[in-house]
C-alpha cells in the first residue's frame, strides 16, 4: 500500500489524479486464509491456557480468565467501554483512511478474525458508511483503542457514522440503509478491532501526502520570489549542490535551477551585491534538510501502513498465538514529532521570504508592501504578520509529543508513545503550511508584477494562475482572506503544480527523494 493509495481511498482531491474513490474488493482466497487463523482463536477459547483477549480480561485485568461461553459478550463489552473518546471527530477522508488500515491489517490473516468482520469493513468503506471517530482520547499504545472502539462500534450497529451526504447519523439506521446488519463479535474480534496504529497512522499519512506536494510547491514559489527580487540562480548550480550531496539538497537545487530556466528576472554576476540573503541561497540547505525528515518518516509511514498491528497475533500454518506489542505506535509518532520539525524549519523560511517581498529595506526597489501610493494604502503589509503568526504556531507545534508517556492500566502499559496527538498535531502544522505556501505565492506574484523582463516558463505560468484565483492590490486595498484560503487549498491539491507542468510540460520537478531504502513518498511530484 502507498500514501497514494490511501489518498484515493480516503477521497482526498489531487490535482491530476483521477477523481472518484476505488471500490475495495476481498479475494476469496483471503477468506480460506482467514479460517484458517481463526480455527486457532476457536480451539484457544476452550483450552486451559490462558491466552490475552481471547479467555481473559484486557489491560491490567488480563489475569482475570472468562468463561467460554461469555466470549461474545467480553468483546463487546470491550468495544463499548472503550468508547469513550471527545472532542471533535476526525474528518471524513482521516476517517475512510482509517477504516481502510485497519481493514488491511486484520485481513492479512494473523488476527484470528472471522471472513465476517474483513467484509463488514470492506462492504461500509464501499457503501460509504463511515464510522464517527472522535479525536481525542488515545495514548497510542495497546493501539489507538479508545477511537477504534468508535470504528467497531459502528460495525455492530451502535455509535454513528457519516452518511454518504456527510451527516452524522445513528450506526444502526446507516448500515440497514446500506443493506447491511450489524456485526456480531465472536471471541478475540472486538480486541482486534481496537488493537492497532491505524489513527496515528491515518492521520499523519494523510498530512504526509499533502505535505509532499507542498514542499514542491514551495520550491515553485521561492523561485518566482527570486525572480521577483531580481535575485541569483547562482547558489542552485549543480556543481556547487555536488560537493554536498544530500539527495533532498540536490533535488530542491534541480527543482528551483529548472523553473528558473529563461527568466530575465535573475541578476547578472558581478552586477549588484555578490550574495543573496540565506532564505534565497540557502534554500537547497533548508529545504532539503526539512525534506530529509519527511522522506525518511515516508518509509515509516508506508511500513507501518503494510504492517500488522494488533496483538496478540496468531500464526494458521504453526497453529501457535503471541503476544507481543506491534500495536504500539512510537515508530510513527516519532516520526510525526520529526516532521513537525521540518515543517517548523520551512515555516521559517518562507515567512522570511515574504518580509523580503514586503519590506522597502530589502525588497530591492519594489513599492512599499506592494502597492502604489503606500500609507494612503496598505497593499500587503499583513501578508508578512500573517505569516509570522502562522510560522510561530508552526514553532510551538515543534514540541515532541513522543516523550510524553504516561502510564495506564495501571501500570501495566506502562510507557505509551502519544502518537495520535503528535499525529494531530502534524496535520495542524501542514495545514497551517499551506497558508504560509500560499501567502508566498500571493505576494511574489504581486512583486513580480513591478519588473519588465520576463518571467521564465514557469514563473509566468505561476503568476497567470495566481493572478486567476487573486486580485492585483496594485492600486487598491482588498480583503485576501478567503482568497488566501481558496489557494492554499488548491496548492494542498497540487493544482499549482499542475499549472506548472502544462506550462512546461518537460520541466520534471522532485518530491521526497526515498534515502537508505527510506520508502517512496506519495508520488505527487515524482523524483525526476
Amino acid at each position: 500500500m502507498s500514501l497514494d493509495l490511501l489518498e484515493a481511498v480516503a477521497g482526498v482531491r489531487v490535482a491530476g489524479r483521477p477523481q472518484g474513490r476505488p471500490a475495495v474488493e476481498i479475494d476469496p482466497a483471503l477468506l480460506q486464509w482467514l479460517e484458517q487463523g481463526r480455527r486457532v482463536i476457536e480451539a484457544a477459547v476452550d483450552a486451559p491456557r490462558a491466552t490475552y483477549g481471547v479467555n481473559t480480561g484486557f489491560g491490567h485485568l488480563g489475569y482475570v480468565r472468562v468463561s467460554p461461553r461469555l466470549a461474545a459478550e467480553l468483546q463487546h463489552n470491550l468495544i463499548r467501554s472503550h468508547a469513550i473518546g471527545v472532542g471533535p471527530a476526525l474528518t471524513l477522508e482521516q476517517s475512510r483512511a482509517v477504516l481502510f488500515l485497519r481493514l488491511s491489517s486484520l485481513a492479512r490473516g494473523y488476527s484470528g478474525v472471522r471472513p465476517a468482520v474483513v467484509l463488514q469493513l470492506a462492504g461500509m468503506l464501499n457503501a460509504d458508511r463511515i464510522p464517527v471517530i472522535p479525536a481525542w482520547g488515545s495514548v497510542g499504545a495497546s493501539g489507538d483503542l479508545v477511537p477504534l472502539a468508535h470504528v467497531a462500534l459502528a460495525l455492530v450497529g451502535e455509535g454513528e457514522v457519516w452518511s454518504s451526504q456527510g451527516r452524522r447519523m445513528p450506526a444502526a439506521q446507516a448500515l440497514a440503509e446500506a443493506g447491511m446488519a450489524p456485526l456480531r463479535l465472536e471471541a478475540k474480534e472486538g480486541l482486534a478491532l481496537v488493537n492497532g496504529t491505524e489513527v496515528t497512522t491515518a492521520v499523519g499519512a494523510l498530512a504526509l501526502a499533502t505535505l509532499e506536494r507542498l514542499v514542491i510547491t514551495s520550491d515553485i514559489a521561492c523561485a518566482l520570489t527570486i525572480e521577483a527580487l531580481g535575485g541569483s540562480a547562482e547558489p542552485f548550480d549543480a556543481r556547487l549542490a555536488e560537493l554536498r550531496p544530500h539527495p533532498q539538497a540536490l533535488a530542491v537545487a534541480a527543482n528551483v535551477r529548472a523553473l528558473l530556466q529563461g527568466s530575465g528576472r535573475l541578476r547578472v554576476p558581478g552586477d549588484g551585491p555578490p550574495q543573496d540573503a540565506y532564505s534565497l541561497r540557502a534554500v537547497p540547505a533548508i529545504h532539503g534538510s526539512a525534506r530529509s525528515l519527511f522522506a525518511w518518516a515516508a518509509g515509516i509511514a508506508v511500513t507501518e501502513m503494510n504492517s500488522v498491528v494488533d496483538n496478540p497475533l496468531v500464526f494458521p500454518e504453526a497453529q501457535v498465538i503471541l503476544s507481543g506489542a506491534n500495536f504500539h505506535a512510537q515508530p510513527v509518532a516519532l516520526a510525526w514529532d520529526a516532521c513537525r520539525i521540518g515543517v517548523a524549519t520551512m515555516a521559517n523560511v518562507i515567512e522570511r521570504r515574504i518580509d523580503r517581498l514586503v519590506n522597502p529595506h530589502t525588497s530591492g526597489g519594489l513599492p512599499p508592501f506592494l502597492t502604489l501610493r503606500s500609507g494612503l494604502r496598505s497593499g500587503l503589509m499583513m501578508a508578512q504578520y500573517v505569516a509570522a503568526s502562522l510560522a510561530a504556531d508552526c514553532r510551538a507545534l515543534a514540541g515532541p509529543w513522543s516523550v510524553h508517556t504516561i502510564p495506564t492500566s495501571a501500570g501495566q502499559e506502562d510507557v505509551v508513545s502519544m502518537g495520535t496527538q503528535a499525529a494531530l498535531a502534524f496535520e495542524g502544522a501542514v495545514r497551517r503550511l499551506a497558508r504560509l505556501v500560499a501567502l508566498e505565492l500571493v505576494t511574489a506574484a504581486q512583486a513580480a508584477q513591478y519588473r519588465d523582463a520576463p518571467l521564465s516558463p514557469a514563473g509566468a505560468a505561476v503568476l497567470e494562475w495566481v493572478r486567476a484565483q487573486v486580485p492585483s492590490v496594485h492600486d487598491e486595498d482588498r480583503a485576501l482572506s478567503g482568497y488566501v484560503e481558496q489557494v492554499s487549498e488548491r496548492v494542498a491539491a497540487g493544482e499549482v503544480i499542475e499549472q506548472v507542468r502544462r506550462a512546461s510540460p518537460a520541466l520534471r520537478l522532485a518530491g521526497f527523494v526515498p534515502v537508505d531504502g527510506a520508502g517512496p513518498g506519495s508520488g505527487a511530484g515524482g523524483p525526476g
